[in-house]
């Protein structure tokens, strides 16, 4: 009988046990990934505070990383990687965002907290003391286990803010624990077993036992942070198995029924007693298989797709790093993923040998989010096109001091200029043909370069016109450059403007200049061949083209640009040294006026890299070209955005939308689009980019789920198949409403991130020391559109703003907005990065996270207190 028993035992164990195993294989690898996922969150959460470490808990950040990645690989090997990473996502998704909701989760002290008070006793040092740290926090930790039935196999049933909170006192207690093991023996040569012999080790863990279990311990930590009316409840749940009652109840027990068991034993047959215990086991084996079979086929219902259809996904968040990448590209705001909600993680910046095109309408922020940050923390040489001065004002200062840039403001219309002078900066001039060196051999190359971007404006049914005009332009260009006489011929712009008007006789080049031009045989006769045609053209087309090149000049009868150019206060070479900024100052309403000049300043500066080709000495530059599409049409970026690249200069080109480009550029558009490696999209306005961002995200496959119902004779039945589809991961129109608290980060390869932007002034509480040699991330100065009062443009007023000040959204130090009046409602809802639209909750909510980094109590300034506090209470309808 015993055979036959064990033998179908053995057949149902070998039927069941595959589809068991799989079922628990996937069940464990989804808890390691989710657990994995959880503490390496709340560990970086942590790290954010800035009464916590920068190095905190960091053995258990690396070996979560590790499983991380081991419990990915197992899921990939298991052939269902997509479906456990997504359980795993939504397990662990629970815990990080989750916000205190428990009743009694009030009266647990913050971590931090428990830690200080141990270190303010005076009644233990050194080991001992970590010993109470981490025997205090693991009571904490198994007291909440104790009000959950300390079942931790179950642990995603527990309220996900308990699982939080029990989760980050156990981090503590690692990380406590972590700290203290150099000081302690070796474990292999263990204490010594001597008397009275003083062992670290062994005080460290029976102190940090004490503190655990003790009732007494249990009954000073409630009196220390519960109140009166919890305390029996508190004590009671630190016991073993959550309860110190139940717990006594339970050995009482046990002790009665093992020796109920014994008599009853000693009573019964044992051959028969053998037989019961196998058909026990059968019976409980069988049913325990049957539902292991169960639950992976239900698993597999709602489980991995094929990716038939599309695998798209962001970047994992956790790539990005916190290092000195940071200080050599675009920085694009802190990874996030939309399965991680409240979570960011280390900052996406682009990588060097890479262009970037910026995509965001007006009032996204891309200034505070791109550009200043950028401005921060990029070391190399930067040239920027600033509209307004805003960028300069904030961040030129900033960069001589803090990055040892040397600063130079090209600002022909003085925008700010009192504030600059009061920082230690003149108005630096620069003339666009000192590029023309006759020395150079690509000489002429450069000057029909120039040219052309003079003269290639409008339509292109102008193209004789243009064309004509250009090799006109490009002759005069270089004669001044041949000639040599900075009295009679300067080499200047407004001297080329002034030979191509014939003077003061208004004399007729053709019979003038052309004949000295076309005798020359300088620069292998290219004057000869680019002016000859017009010794002999008819008058009527003569003085069209003459026309044509007058009006294209015509930006040059501005006093201001003519002064701005007559010479250079600096050499531009020097772009390719590493240490040197460029700011090209210019009032927006003078933008599309004098849009030729700043086309002349971007060839400038890409035919400065192409020339010296700083990249062979591993010395690389950067080009912010804000509002590009203002310039109107630069056919130099066309043709020099994959070769400047090679010489060392990253571009960025920042565009509202990508409609704006096409229409400028048309096909031509996708040139520039495709040479520039990363790309930045942020509260989408136009349907053309939504739908190229759409496409660009890519398609994923969906589970979709048919259900059949059916009547007969009286019966319903129901039936349901499971099939896939394809999905974009954002449809265009989910793009449109995405507001300008997300942004979508391109990069030229693997998949895009999904990006929470970062205003520039709360950088410092952002990065908190996480990467070495960080410049003072508060050592800005003050936007100056915020203190008007102080500083009008040309109002030749003294002092300045020191650092350390805010922008925009409130600034330590100087005159904000509210110097003017009282804060708008446009001006609270950036305060608090918040949309149009925002309900009061969200008002709430964003006003205790940002105050819970920026506190006076936590490195920020009672001013910034005080206009959170405003802008919270403007939002929220609140009266003083």
């Amino acid at each position: 009988m015993n055979r036959v028993v064990r033998l179908w035992l053995l057949i149902a164990f070998c039927l069941a046990w595959p589809a068991a195993s799989h079922a628990q294989d996937r069940a464990q690898i989804t808890r390691q990934i989710a657990g994995a996922l959880t503490e390496i969150a709340l560990i970086e959460r942590e790290r954010a505070r800035p009464d916590v470490a920068d190095d905190f808990a960091a053995f258990m950040l690396t070996t979560n990383r590790q499983r991380l990645a081991e419990g990915y690989a197992q899921a990939d090997h298991s052939g269902q990687g997509r479906a456990i990473r997504q359980d795993a996502q939504r397990t662990a998704n629970r815990i990080i965002g989750a916000t205190p909701r428990t009743d009694y989760l009030r009266y647990y002290p913050d971590p931090v907290r428990v830690r200080a008070d141990i270190d303010a006793d005076a009644g233990a040092t050194g080991v001992e003391r970590e010993g109470r740290k981490a025997g205090r926090l693991l009571m904490l930790e198994g007291s909440l286990a104790g009000f959950q039935g300390n079942n931790w196999q179950a642990e995603e049933r527990w309220p996900p803010d308990v699982a939080q909170r029990a989760r980050i006192y156990r981090l503590h207690f690692y990380d406590i624990r972590d700290r203290v093991e150099p000081q302690l023996e070796p474990i292999s040569e263990g204490c010594s077993r001597l008397p009275f012999t003083p062992c670290l080790r062994r005080t460290f863990h029976e102190t940090r036992a004490r503190y655990r279990h003790d009732l007494s311990r249990a009954q000073e930590t409630a009196s220390l942070y519960f109140p009166t009316r919890f305390h029996a409840r508190f004590v009671d749940s630190t016991g073993i198995g959550g309860s110190r009652e139940d717990y006594e109840r339970y050995q009482a027990e046990q002790r009665t029924e093992r020796k109920q068991q014994e008599e009853w034993r000693s009573a019964q047959d044992p051959t028969w007693r053998s037989i019961k215990i196998g058909l026990i086991g059968f019976v409980i084996i069988m049913a325990v298989c049957g539902l292991m079979i169960w639950l992976s086929r239900e698993g597999n219902k709602g489980g991995g797709t094929s990716g038939n259809y599309g695998t798209a996904d962001f970047a994992n968040p956790l790539t990005p790093k916190f290092d000195d990448s940071v200080f050599r590209g675009v920085f694009f705001g802190p990874a996030a993923h939309p399965n991680v909600k409240g979570s960011i993680f280390a900052p996406v910046v682009s990588a060097p040998e890479s262009h970037a095109l910026i995509v965001a309408p007006s009032g996204t922020g891309k200034g505070t989010r791109v550009i200043i940050p950028t401005l921060l923390l990029y070391r190399s040489s930067l040239i920027t096109i600033d509209p307004k001065g805003e960028n300069a004002a904030i961040t030129a200062r900033y960069r001589r001091d803090q990055l040892g840039q040397t600063i130079h403001i090209v600002n022909p219309w003085d925008v700010h200029g009192a504030l600059f002078k009061s920082y230690g900066l003149d108005n630096a001039t620069f003339n666009p043909l000192d590029v023309l060196d006759p020395k150079d051999r690509n000489i002429v190359g450069i000057a029909n370069s120039i040219a052309t971007t003079i003269c290639h404006q409008g339509s292109v049914n102008d193209s004789f016109w243009q064309d004509n005009a250009n090799a006109m332009l490009a002759g005069i260009l270089l004669y001044v450059a041949d000639a040599q006489d900075p009295i009679r011929e300067p080499k200047t712009l407004a001297h080329v403007a002034d030979i191509v008007s014939g003077g003061e006789t208004a004399a007729d080049l053709r019979s003038t200049l052309f004949p000295k031009m076309v005798a020359s045989s300088s620069y292998r006769g290219a004057m000869r061949k680019l002016v000859g045609r017009f010794v002999q053209m008819d008058d009527k087309t003569y003085s069209g083209v003459i026309a044509q090149l007058s009006k294209s000049l015509q930006f040059l009868a501005d006093d201001q640009i003519a002064a701005a150019t007559d010479h250079s206060s600096f050499n531009l070479a020097d772009l390719v040294n590493g240490r040197t900024t460029l700011y090209i100052v210019i009032p927006d309403d003078q933008m599309q006026a004098q849009a030729i000049w700043l086309k002349l300043m971007v060839t400038a500066v890409t035919q400065t890299f192409k020339r010296y080709r700083p990249a062979a000495q591993g010395v690389r530059g950067m080009f912010l070209i804000d509002e590009f599409p203002v310039l109107g049409r630069v056919d130099s970026i066309v043709t020099d955005i994959a070769l400047v690249r090679g010489a060392g200069l990253d571009v960025t080109l920042i565009v509202q939308g990508l409609d704006q480009l096409r229409a400028l550029y048309g096909a031509s558009a996708d040139t520039i689009i495709g040479n520039c490696g990363y790309k930045w999209f942020c509260n989408i306005k136009d349907l053309q980019t939504a739908d190229y961002v759409s496409k660009a995200l890519g398609q994923m496959t969906v589970r979709t789920v048919s259900e059949t119902v059916s009547s007969a004779n009286g019966h319903t039945s129901r039936s349901a198949s499971y099939g896939e589809m394809g999905r974009a991961l954002f449809l265009p129109d989910e793009l449109l409403s995405m507001g300008r608290q997300v942004a979508f980060a391109f990069q030229p390869k693997g998949r895009p991130y999904y990006v929470k932007p970062l205003d520039y002034w709360h950088m410092h509480a952002f990065f908190s020391f996480r990467v070495a040699g960080m410049p003072d991330l508060k050592a800005y100065d003050n936007n100056p559109f915020h203190q008007q009062n102080h500083y009008g443009q040309n109002d030749g007023a003294k002092g300045g703003s020191s650092g350390g000040g805010g922008a925009g959204a409130g600034s330590d130090g100087g005159t904000s907005s509210q110097s003017q009046g009282r804060m708008d409602r446009a001006e609270a809802l950036a305060m608090l990065g918040l949309d149009e639209g925002a309900s009061a909750d969200q008002v709430r909510e964003a006003y205790k996270n940002l105050m819970a980094k920026l506190h006076p109590d936590r490195g920020g300034t009672n001013r910034l207190a005080q206009l959170l506090n405003e802008a919270r209470d403007l939002l929220l309808g609140k009266k003083k």
